[in-house]
């Protein structure tokens, strides 16, 4: 007869460890997820197009025209740079054990930004922001690096945890 070989594993979990590592690691994230949107957004300018890869309408005529005889900028939204440089990333406690990351533009241009963003009666919608009304939608791809960048400052924490014996 062979003998039956039995092999049991028994894991004892301290969930209160697990939740308060992951919650570390989730705040550790944010100032690399804040930087993420902040890429993403600057890469927008660079590319002349919205956050899902679509070309920004391009720039009428007499703007053209105009631009080139003040020997300005021929780039969409980038006649003197004001905008795109408004450009902020930061990571904000908002209560505690609660960190989101923004991202904004405005300062001087806040009321040029959301014009261009939305669009008005007479300037076309070039958003540059990952937004669809006011509603967040990230493109996939970013929405692939946010949730790498935090599964990353998760495992960081859990492993420093365990190192510590926590």
């Amino acid at each position: 007869m062979i003998p039956q070989l039995r092999l049991t594993l028994v894991s004892t979990i301290d969930v209160e460890a697990l939740k308060a590592a992951t919650q570390r690691g989730g705040e550790n994230a944010m100032p690399a997820v804040a930087e993420a949107l902040r890429e993403h957004v600057d890469s927008c300018f660079e590319r002349e197009g919205d956050p899902w890869g679509n070309a920004w309408e391009p720039l009428a005529p007499a703007t053209i025209t105009e631009r080139a005889r003040k020997n300005k900028s021929g780039k969409i939204l980038q006649r003197d740079g004001v905008l795109r440089r408004s450009v902020f990333a930061e990571p904000t406690a908002v209560e505690p054990g609660v960190t989101r990351a923004f991202v904004s533009a405005g300062g001087p241009a806040a009321a040029y930004a959301s014009a261009q963003q939305f669009g008005t009666e007479d300037i076309p919608a070039r958003p540059f922001m990952p937004l669809r009304g006011d509603a967040v939608d990230l493109p996939p791809d970013l929405k692939t690096e946010i949730a790498e960048t935090i599964k990353d400052a998760i495992r960081a924490e859990l492993q420093a945890a365990r190192e510590a014996g926590r």
